[in-house]
């Protein structure tokens, strides 16, 4: 027996075991390996991870072979009876057992072998093939045998047909089974659909035939006798009308002999293609519907150039997409190529999905978009109406509390509307009134994919110092001036968070920052008496994208303090985000 995978050519030889070959593209072989584990090889069979030997004496036994084509045994299986064809489909392998018939493998993914099924109708099991659907055995006492396999690997026989003399090899093309019949030379069956078989011919030039195999275009039958005999089998089939009718599968062929398909059409010239065709006048003048040698099809025109083309060349849409009556969608094409949809409904949409409008025949390269639901445009947009963005911005204030020592404070914001949020701009400062003339702590403050926020999840962080102060001198209505009691951690043009009396707060941006512990700010519409806290504001304006990898439309933040406070009254921290 013999074999090949494309690389490399298996040959089972009786006395020497397996063998590998290489072949040059001049078709000249070389010798790579030889593993003779004893007995007497007979056939060989690969699925492309393994290869698979029926030993005359020891059953069946897989190998594996190397980049370079060495072989290297993995396992022997053993039941008894005398192994002399392999083959597989990919999921199981079936040996044919000379005594004991049709028999199942499975193989692990380290090729060791597991019997599960054995089938013996009697006679003496020669050759195995099978078609994807069917398993077929050359049983040299009882001629051609189907068997049906299940998802588990177990055998059923459904079939068998003997003509006489001895069957030894089978072969298939998918559409036709060969047996090679030792007294009776090459027969062709046909199988239907539920596995019984048909005799279509046989061709006997004496000898005695072996094996068979086919390239799709002809079949070689091995002959003892004559050698490598090769046939065609344009004419292995009786038919009647003309060629057109297939008496065994009841398909219609025109200009086909051999049709796979209850209607098949071919036609032998380039130019030639199935039409329907009719005309007001009943000459049958007018393609209705074309499809070409290409498989192009055209509706209105003999000419598609692509898979579907459809010709209107009056002021109507050539397409309606109809969902009911009175509800559809159409699309024209005028003169000038230009495309209209129509629509009965009012809208159009893209679900999951990005829109790209591009110029020329390629899209800008280096864009990302990090989810669906985008419009790109590479040139100009033009609007005539109003724009509205669908994304508005929010606000969103958080509350951090009780910071004093070195700590941390976590927290999730919900509500979003995706997974995708902007941070457009943030403001944080103290809010309360913390006991002391003046503090300066560095804080982190830190967003993440998941609510677990571990380091590994960091999206960004912020790192900055919350200054604090009080109230000096009283800072009256409309004052550009005023004291505190410590201008450390204040800058020029800082925002400033004036806490004031009885809860009226302000926000105020500072001029000037002295070292004598005085400041200039905006014009103040409230009056703010000593010892009223002032806390910096620090704001971020640079935008940034996050991701909710949770997928619950969340943003994972914390804040952790990394110097401790002074004051002995703990602070609160407010948060101000702007989302979009």
């Amino acid at each position: 027996g013999v074999w090949g995978d494309g690389k490399y050519v298996y040959l089972a030889n009786n006395d020497l075991g397996l063998q590998t070959y290489s072949v040059s593209n001049t078709g000249t072989l070389t010798l790579i390996d030889t593993d003779d584990q004893g007995g007497h090889a007979l056939g060989v069979w690969g699925d492309g991870k393994y290869v698979y030997l029926a030993n005359y004496d020891l059953g069946l036994q897989t190998y594996s072979v190397s980049n370079t084509g060495v072989l290297t045994l993995i396992d022997t299986d053993n039941q008894g009876g005398l192994a002399f064809g392999v083959w597989g489909d990919g999921k199981y392998v079936y040996l044919a057992n000379y005594d004991l018939g049709l028999q199942t493998y499975s193989v692990s993914n380290t090729g060791i072998l597991t019997l599960i099924d054995t089938d013996d109708q009697g006679g003496s099991a020669r050759g195995v093939w099978g078609d994807g659907k069917y398993v077929y055995l050359a049983n040299n006492d009882l001629g051609l045998q189907t068997y049906s396999v299940s998802n588990t690997g177990i055998l059923t026989f459904i079939d068998a047909d003997d003509q006489g003399g001895h069957a030894y090899g089978v072969w298939g093309d998918g559409k036709y089974v060969y047996l090679a019949n030792g007294g009776l030379g090459i027969q062709t069956y046909l199988v239907n659909d539920t596995g019984i078989l048909t005799l279509i011919d046989t061709d006997d030039q004496g000898g005695y035939a072996l094996g068979a195999w086919g390239d799709g275009k002809y079949v070689y039958l091995a002959n003892d006798s004559l050698g490598l005999q090769t046939y065609s089998i344009d004419k292995a089939y009786e038919y009647d009308k003309a060629n057109q009718y297939n008496i065994f599968t009841g398909n219609v062929g025109i200009g086909d002999i051999t049709p796979d398909f209850g209607l098949e059409v071919s036609a032998s010239s380039t130019n030639g293609y199935f039409a329907i065709s009719g005309g007001a006048d009943g000459s049958g003048d007018g393609d209705y519907f074309v499809v070409d040698g290409n498989g192009n099809v055209g509706i209105a025109t003999s000419t598609p150039a692509r898979k579907l083309e459809i010709l209107e060349n009056s002021s109507v849409p050539q397409m309606r997409l109809t969902n009911s009556a009175g509800n559809y969608s159409e699309f024209e094409v005028d003169s000038l190529g230009d495309l209209t949809v129509i629509l009965t409904g009012d809208d159009i949409l893209f679900e999951d999905s990005n829109i790209w409008i591009c110029e020329g025949s390629a899209c800008q390269a280096g864009i990302s978009l990090g989810n669906n639901g985008n419009l790109v445009v590479e040139n100009d947009i033009f609007i005539a109406g109003n724009l509205a963005l669908g994304d508005s911005y929010s606000t969103t204030t958080l509350a951090f509390t009780g910071f004093s020592s070195v700590g941390t404070t976590s927290t999730d914001i919900t509500g979003l509307k995706s997974s995708y949020p902007v941070i457009e701009k943030m403001r944080i400062y103290i809010n309360n009134d913390i006991a002391t003339s003046s503090d300066n702590v560095n804080f982190r403050l830190s967003f993440y994919e998941k609510d677990t926020k571990t380091e590994d999840l960091l999206i960004k962080d912020f790192y900055f110092g919350l200054a604090y102060t009080e109230v000096a001198t009283e800072w009256a209505t409309s004052s550009l001036y005023g004291t505190c009691d410590n201008t450390d951690g204040f800058l020029k043009y800082d925002q400033l968070y004036l806490m004031g009396a009885s809860g009226y707060t302000e926000f105020a941006r500072a001029t000037s920052v002295t070292t004598t512990d005085a400041m200039a700010f905006s014009q103040l519409t409230k009056t703010h008496p000593v010892d009223v806290g002032i806390s910096k504001v620090v704001e971020f304006t640079n935008s940034f994208r996050l991701y909710d990898d949770d997928g619950t439309k969340e943003i994972h933040l914390k804040l952790e303090n990394l110097s401790a406070f002074t004051a002995s009254t703990p602070a609160n921290i407010t948060l101000i985000l702007e989302i979009q």
